[in-house]
């Protein structure tokens, strides 16, 4: 039995680099994102962002006033996505939006190389279908 990854076509072609023995017991299944991003949806989820953690208080308030792309995927990847309590995962994936999470994934494919970096971005691009893929 396989387990299903959503990748995007560019997410597919880096997940196809990595060595067969990470990928082989992977069905890679096409993500599809129904989500229109905007910039104004995107301050819209940084602003709804319910938050426990101060540090990620402080970062919401820095990714709201962030000036350019550059500048708020320079904040966000910042945050250290393990030390989240599980609401405040919920909440950060909700807020990053498909296009930041998509690029985390771009990101972050290239240097899998364990079964439980591919399990830890499998989860991340489920997040990411249930999230803003077809309801």
């Amino acid at each position: 039995m396989s387990n299903v990854i959503h990748l995007t076509a560019a997410e597919r072609k880096l997940f196809e680099k990595i060595d067969s023995s990470l990928t082989a017991e992977w069905n890679v299944k096409d993500a599809v994102i129904t989500y229109e991003e905007t910039p104004e949806k995107r301050v819209a989820r940084l602003r709804l962002l319910k938050v426990q953690s101060p540090d990620l208080r402080r970062m919401q308030l820095h990714a709201m006033k962030a000036e350019s792309e550059e500048k708020l995927e320079s904040i966000i990847s910042s945050i250290d996505v393990d030390s989240l309590g599980r609401e405040d995962f919920k909440e950060v994936f909700y807020a990053l939006g498909p296009d930041m999470i998509s690029r985390m994934l771009e990101e972050h494919l290239p240097k899998s190389q364990a079964a439980e970096d591919i399990e830890g971005l499998a989860g991340i691009a489920m997040i990411r279908h249930l999230l803003f893929g077809p309801q």
